[in-house]
């Protein structure tokens, strides 16, 4: 058996605002047929000391819950390693190192073994580093925080071991993953990107009866150095005018006028195979969380949303007499009719603001 090894470093450098997919496959070995697991279920053995770190390896399981709803036929499992070895030996593994040459060069890198087209062994090296490993908003880069998120960085080398390359033009994980995040108050969660999860349906076909539908307030930015860049959703005027805005602790406030009508910038994701045109609602909120109970200012109907990801601008009215600070957030398949492995990632605020 002819095994060959490539190396596929993570995002090294962090850069600072579509619809169709845009995902890149792995065609080291035959320029015609993308790299996959001959396998849909691979196990991933985390180094016991790294296991044993509550934090580590609840990133670790953290990265691997987000992977594991995608619409693919493909999943990793993690678990503690029986040896502290690493390297060509039949195994897949993970483990924290401060060796450059293994990081190549990087925040993080995952090392595959090829058979043919199949990949038979991957190896994920991370950086020895201080991360964002839970939950908590205010410790991470994305929000002002001083540190990048752990669990988006796993996530990346996921994909990789999956099969996918970096991207660099859609709104992806697989790009700069470390703002591929949904927010609340004071929490964020990982999540796999519809971009990524179309890539894993072409690897390894289409999970029967998935669909998942969700709203982010990130959105493509560019590309730089080969990955995608992010950047928060913005908000205009009528006029394609930004209203003038300020940011406090990581987060775009903006100050708009009571009575009347702004457009909101969001990204709409849809991971399934399948095109859905669903209703999608603005509300106005007291608080970061938005869901079904918040004021509804507008329901926009018929929004096509092919499978990955869209970004569309979306009309609302301020209301008269509307004063201090609020929340506009959206709302995807606002009229509940599409089925979802996931309904708790429908809504999310898109900006706060202020109007007196």
């Amino acid at each position: 058996m002819s095994i060959r090894h490539i190396t596929l470093a993570a995002l090294a450098t962090l850069a600072a605002a579509q619809s169709a997919s845009a995902y890149e496959l792995d065609y080291s070995i035959d320029l015609l047929v993308p790299a996959a697991w001959p396998t849909s279920v691979v196990l991933l053995n985390v180094n016991p000391s790294d296991w044993a770190s509550s934090t580590r390896r609840g990133a670790i399981e953290d990265a691997a819950d987000a992977f594991l709803l995608n619409p693919s036929w493909f999943f990793i499992e993690p678990l503690e390693d029986d040896d502290s070895s690493i390297g060509p030996n039949n195994e897949n593994e993970l483990t924290f190192t401060s060796n450059s040459a293994l990081l190549c060069g990087s925040s993080a890198c995952t090392h595959l073994w090829y058979s043919g087209t199949d990949i038979v062994e991957a190896d994920i090296y991370i950086k020895n580093d201080t991360y964002s490993v839970g939950n908590t908003k205010s410790d991470n880069l994305a929000y002002a925080g001083s540190y990048r998120s752990l669990q988006t960085l796993i996530l990346h080398e996921l994909g990789h071991m999956a099969g996918l390359m970096d991207e660099d033009g859609n709104y992806s994980v697989m790009g700069q993953d470390w703002n591929v995040l949904h927010a609340g108050s004071t929490d964020v969660s990982p999540y796999l990107d519809a971009d990524s999860g179309a890539g894993l349906r072409e690897l390894y076909g289409t999970r029967v009866g998935f669909a998942d539908l969700s709203v982010s307030h990130w959105g493509y930015g560019g590309s730089s150095g080969g990955f995608s860049t992010h950047e928060r959703n913005i908000v205009e005027d009528t006029s394609g005018v930004e209203p003038w805005h300020t940011t406090i602790g990581g987060e775009p406030y903006y100050v708009l006028g009571a009575g009347e009508i702004y457009r909101f910038e969001a990204t709409l994701e849809n991971k399934s195979d399948t095109a859905y045109t669903v209703d999608v609602s603005i509300v106005i909120s007291p608080d970061p969380i938005i869901t079904g109970a918040d004021t509804e200012l507008v329901r926009i109907p018929g929004i096509a949303l092919s499978p990955g990801p869209t970004e569309v601008w979306l009309p609302a009215l301020v209301p008269e007499g509307t004063t201090g600070l609020y929340y506009i957030g959206a709302i995807i398949d606002a009229g509940g009719d599409v089925p979802e492995w996931d309904e708790t990632n429908n809504g999310q605020y898109l900006v706060a603001a202020f109007s007196w």
